[in-house]
C-alpha cells in the first residue's frame, strides 16, 4: 500500500518533476465507493496536469482530471464500485511528473 505523504514533510522539488503516488484501499463488495489518495513526493514549481482512470477487470473507465498544485499537492478521488471483481485507479497520461505510470489496486475484504 502506498500511503499519502505527511504534507507537512513536502519540501519544494526544486527543478525536479515530483512523483505521483496512488494509495490501495480497502473495501468491503457491499461498499457503494472506495477513495484512493493521490499525492505528490514533493511541492512542484509549476502545477502538473493529471489524468487518471477506473480499472474495472481490465478495462478502463472514462478519464478522471486532477488538480494537484503546489498548494495543494494531495487529493481523494472517489470512485463508485460495480460488480467488478477488480478495481484499480491508473495513471493515463501527465504532464510535470517524473513517472508515468502509477496504479492502486481495492483490496476486497470479502
Amino acid at each position: 500500500m502506498q500511503d499519502e505523504p505527511d504534507e507537512a514533510a513536502l519540501e519544494g522539488c526544486g527543478l525536479a518533476k515530483p512523483t505521483l503516488s496512488i494509495s490501495s484501499p480497502t473495501a468491503s463488495r457491499a461498499d457503494t465507493t472506495v477513495d484512493f489518495h493521490i499525492s505528490l513526493d514533493c511541492k512542484p514549481a509549476r502545477n502538473p496536469t493529471v489524468l487518471l482512470a477506473p480499472v474495472r477487470d481490465g478495462e478502463l473507465g472514462n478519464n478522471i482530471y486532477a488538480a494537484l498544485t503546489k498548494d495543494q499537492p494531495t487529493a481523494t478521488v472517489t470512485i463508485t464500485t460495480g460488480t467488478e471483481n477488480q478495481l484499480a485507479l491508473a495513471l493515463v497520461w501527465s504532464t510535470g511528473l517524473a513517472n508515468k505510470k502509477a496504479q492502486g489496486n481495492v483490496a476486497y475484504t470479502d
